[in-house]
């Protein structure tokens, strides 16, 4: 998604310079990353997308036949963030799936204080030993897996308000903005992240 997104800005600046054929070479790599997008990280089954291992054994942990690594993660609904990366006839009908069954979902990355990192329905449950999910060790969590970001729910906010859950959106802001005011309250700071179990801060103070 972010190559993407570097190929076509590095073309509207080589085309504002009038560098043509640079323009057309990045312009032609996010048209090729565009066109692979679909097939290769969509997951039907899941209407989510995963990431994948290319160098690596079906058999390995985490991957199943197809080779998709079948762990959800706040990547897979990066690509809805992101115009023209999918073709927009075919958005239109992932949109839906990957918000009400993923984003909006309380079993998935929906929780009372914002959006995970990590879906509840993710085989580890955050972290090097799966310990986000308990309460006293949360923290030691692998950075990502679980605990929530800021940027994770600015990416479901515009995502929210780009496909119309307008009224969803509002609320997801009340809660992220009650999360960073009562930090500002009780800490005088924010931090980097939060606990998804009870809302408090977790590691990077000032952040």
């Amino acid at each position: 998604v972010y190559l993407y997104n570097e190929f076509k800005a590095a073309a509207k600046v080589f085309d504002i310079l009038g560098e043509k054929e640079k323009a057309k070479f990045y312009l032609q790599k996010a048209d090729s990353i565009s066109r692979q997008f679909l097939q290769t990280f969509w997951d039907e089954k899941d209407s989510f997308f995963y990431n994948r291992h290319f160098e690596t054994k079906p058999e390995e942990y985490g991957k199943d036949e197809s080779g998709l690594i079948n762990i959800p993660a706040w990547m897979g609904f990066l690509p809805l963030a992101t115009d023209g990366l999918i073709e927009e006839n075919k958005l239109k009908g992932i949109a839906p799936q990957i918000i009400e069954k993923h984003i909006l979902n309380p079993e998935a990355f929906f929780s009372p204080y914002g959006i995970r990192s990590l879906s509840r329905l993710s085989p580890v449950s955050g972290g090097d030993a799966a310990r986000a999910l308990v309460p006293d060790h949360w923290f030691e969590a692998a950075n990502w897996n679980g605990p929530i970001w800021i940027l994770t729910n600015l990416y479901a906010l515009d995502i929210l308000l780009k496909y119309g859950y307008t009224q969803q959106e509002q609320d997801l802001k009340l809660k992220v903005n009650y999360l960073l005011k009562a930090d500002i309250q009780k800490h005088g700071m924010m931090h980097e992240q939060y606990s998804f179990i009870d809302g408090k801060p977790g590691w990077a103070e000032n952040f």
